[in-house]
């Protein structure tokens, strides 16, 4: 969890804030988020691996996006990262491991 918690300040604090809590609608709470502490970490492992960007509506003409980290983070961090992410914050979900992250990036149609 340390090395998850490192990543997490670097490369995702600024955004989601210190303790997940998101900032308003620009970028989501990980808290809490039914997404991060799904049975199934894939998403989360798609979305660290290749971002992900909402579509413009009335509501939000101007989303921002999230950068994908593929390209910077190797498996084992990404990993780490989403198993801190899944159980932090007062979520409680599985661990991660690097195989998974392995065959989702084996799986992205951006690699």
């Amino acid at each position: 969890m340390e090395l998850g918690s490192k990543i997490y300040e670097q490369q995702c604090a600024q955004c989601h804030q210190a303790k997940g809590e998101g900032s308003g609608t620009a970028w989501p709470a990980l808290a809490g988020n039914p997404t991060g502490t799904a049975p199934s970490p894939v998403n989360v492992i798609r979305m660290v691996l290749d971002g992900g960007y909402a579509p413009a509506t009335a509501a939000n003409p101007r989303p921002h996006g999230m950068p994908p980290f593929g390209q910077i983070l190797n498996d084992n961090d990404i990993a780490m990262l989403v198993s801190y992410l899944r159980n932090s914050w007062g979520n409680e979900a599985g661990g991660v491991t690097a195989l998974e992250v392995k065959r989702a990036r084996a799986a992205s149609t951006l690699n």
